[in-house]
């Protein structure tokens, strides 16, 4: 009797045929060949529709399929003898399989809400069809150290957190299941051959989400890891088509000013309180003509003071107090005085020292 090896049977049938970790050629037969086995084109297959497939007509019904081939036959069966299924002697009936659960897990709009206690409280669904689950533009990039770390965890420990998703179609109008938090951990499941796991992301309230709940929701669980940056927050919102994000954006790839100065130029507000309502998803560019005078003048006053974000907003501040400024005075200015003047460490006497300057060019 051969020894069985690996996990369960019955829990390797929920896995995706790729957990198998055949060959691709063999893997693309199966998967092309049991079409009718998994419900649609579009859907993953599973080990279990392969064992189904078995117990519904025998062994020998996969020498029948189309384009099969001797060597095929031989590599189904070591790999799944390796991961403790042995078709060879699979009676019709050794593994009962949950067909609906079976369908849900590979079908390619539902997914599958565990009958566990747990599993229902958590709130935590399954599902074997990768690619069902779409990354948002604006998330961070995939780190394949940090997958590989998180891979091994799980084999040696078991899944210790899910990803958490959201089902919505307000990102492109299509009604879709998109990675809130926990990339990596879902490249991880990917590379093991398990079914995701994670939980899904529903309003407290039951109100609709929207385009602001899902940026200010990737925003919160990443920060409590590690901050965002203003560029991942104007790359978010600007992602989602809001015009004055996307405005913000345009100016900052041509000039390079720092994006908190230009939002503290075109809104009339202090910088913070500028960049506070730009990262709640809440800025205006209220004083937008003012607004680009003053980026002009930074840009030509760009090569004449050090790359300091408090310089520049006190230039802005400068620009605002003074009537009638002149920006030529302030280039002669800051060109007398650039080999002289020692920088202050606040934006109060950074100002200070300014209009001196500018004053005193008059």
């Amino acid at each position: 009797m051969k020894k069985k090896l690996g996990i369960p049977a019955e829990v390797a049938v929920y896995h995706p045929v790729q957990f198998l970790e055949m060959d691709k050629k063999v893997t693309a037969f199966l998967d092309l060949s049991l079409e009718t086995e998994k419900g649609g084109a579009k859907n993953q297959l599973l080990v279990g529709h392969l064992t189904g497939f078995i117990q519904k007509n025998g062994l020998e019904a996969i020498k029948n399929l189309p384009r099969f081939k001797d060597e095929y036959l031989t590599e189904i069966l070591e790999k799944c003898l390796k991961k403790g299924i042995d078709l060879e002697s699979l009676p019709p009936k050794v593994l009962d399989l949950d067909l609906n659960k079976l369908k849900k897990l590979s079908d390619s709009e539902s997914v599958y809400h565990p009958e566990d206690a747990y599993d229902k409280a958590a709130n935590i669904y399954s599902s074997s069809n990768y690619s069902m689950f779409h990354y948002l533009e604006f998330n961070r990039k995939i780190v394949w150290s940090h997958v590989y770390e998180i891979r091994d965890s799980i084999r040696e420990n078991g899944i210790l957190s899910y990803p958490l998703m959201i089902y919505t179609n307000i990102i492109d109008g299509i009604w879709k299941y998109w990675i809130i938090d926990g990339q990596h951990r879902f490249k991880a499941f990917e590379l093991l051959g398990c079914p995701i796991r994670f939980t899904l992301y529903e309003k407290q309230s039951g109100e609709p989400i929207t385009l602001y709940d899902i940026v200010r929701l990737v925003a919160r669980v990443n920060n409590t890891a590690r901050k965002w940056s203003i560029h991942q927050y104007l790359k978010a919102w600007a992602s989602l088509n809001i015009e004055e994000y996307q405005a913000i954006s345009s100016v900052y790839q041509k000039t390079r000013i720092p994006i908190n100065v230009l939002l503290q130029a075109y809104s009339g507000k202090t910088r913070q309180r500028a960049t506070v309502l730009f990262t709640a998803g809440e800025y205006t560019m209220a004083d937008r003509e003012n607004g680009q005078n003053y980026v002009k003048h930074l840009v030509a006053l760009k090569q004449l003071t050090v790359r300091s974000t408090t310089v520049q907003s006190a230039l802005l501040e400068l620009f605002r107090q003074t009537p009638d400024y002149n920006n030529e005075r302030m280039k002669t200015a800051l060109t007398a005085a650039k080999n002289s003047w020692v920088i202050p460490d606040t934006q109060e006497k950074i100002l200070s020292d300014l209009k001196k300057i500018y004053d005193e060019a008059a």
